[in-house]
């Protein structure tokens, strides 16, 4: 039979890359660990993980195996979390995610002005890509989430709240275009700043606009870990971002910003507040639900309008 503890090694092995340091990660001796994982892979009948290198890695029945596992252990901890909150008594713990842009200007604000409605009630906050995000919404580590493209998970409870618009910014008062238009033929000369975080997916639709029109990708000169970077940079005048409206909104509205137009480029993206499958079985809990209403009522207040629920 396959236990609890074999899964967590071969989590650990396939995350660290090798034996050695998951040992360390889960405080056993290496040959504890590789005798747990030669009976595994005796109880599994082929072979889970390959060597590449000094890494292990996992093989193709391996690669399922994994993603199995990592499911377990995900369903296990979030079950864990609301069992022990049941025994003791805890005040209702809610955990909220969001996809990093959106993670950074808008939910933070929104869920300290909740918490200071509801002072008893103890708020996590996860960030991370939104299919990341997606994922751990289903396997109900995270409760509700808000997410900036069409969840891939059927049975998510998902609200489409309205758009957000990926725009190019620069500064106002060291701009790199003169006029705050430019063409596609500029726009690839132009300088660009981006975060080193996510930011492949956030620019594929401009360097499509750019390929249609027979030019390179953008011309990244600078690359920072942090959005917070990333406008200081703008703000000196190293060169053009692109972002959506709502992570800019306060320093375009100071005056310290400005929107380049570029001609024939719009970029326009929803918006969802998901929620863990198993709320299409049961009704939210009281706090649950104003939690709810309060995102959706504060983040429609900031996004163009969109009406479609479905779920």
């Amino acid at each position: 039979m396959i236990n609890f503890h074999q899964l967590e090694i071969f989590v650990a092995v396939v995350e660290c890359g090798g034996f050695t340091k998951a040992a360390q990660q889960l405080f056993l001796t290496q040959p504890a660990l590789s005798a747990q994982m030669r009976r595994l892979q005796a109880t599994v009948g082929v072979p889970l993980l390959a060597r590449d290198g000094r890494k292990s890695v996992p093989t193709e029945a391996g690669t399922t195996f994994y993603r199995y596992a990592r499911e377990v252990l995900d369903i296990t901890a979030a079950m864990r979390r609301n069992l022990d909150e049941l025994a003791s008594g805890e005040l209702e713990h809610i955990v909220v995610g969001g996809n990093r842009t959106h993670g950074t200007y808008l939910l933070p604000r929104l869920l300290a002005q909740f918490h200071l409605k509801h002072p008893t009630i103890r708020l996590s906050f996860i960030d991370g890509g939104s299919g990341e995000i997606a994922e751990r919404v289903r396997t109900d580590q995270i409760d509700v989430a808000l997410v900036a493209s069409p969840p891939p998970v059927d049975e998510l409870v998902v609200e489409e709240l309205g758009e957000d618009e990926l725009v190019v910014v620069e500064s106002a008062h060291r701009p790199v275009s003169r006029t705050g238009t430019m063409t596609a033929e500029q726009l690839a000369r132009a300088p660009f700043v981006r975060t080193l975080v996510g930011s492949g997916s956030l620019g594929s639709s401009l360097e499509r606009f750019l390929g249609d029109r027979g030019f390179g990708p953008r011309n990244v000169m600078l690359e920072m870990t942090t959005w917070e970077g990333v406008k200081d940079a703008v703000r000196v005048g190293v060169g053009l971002v692109l972002a959506f409206r709502t992570s800019v909104q306060e320093e375009l509205r100071s005056g310290e910003m400005r929107v380049v137009h570029v001609d024939g480029y719009s970029d326009v993206h929803s918006l969802y507040l998901i929620c863990s499958p198993h709320r299409k079985a049961s009704p939210l809990s009281p706090v649950m639900q104003s939690l709810v209403d309060f995102m959706k009522s504060e983040l429609v207040d900031v996004l163009h309008p969109q009406v479609m629920t479905r779920g």
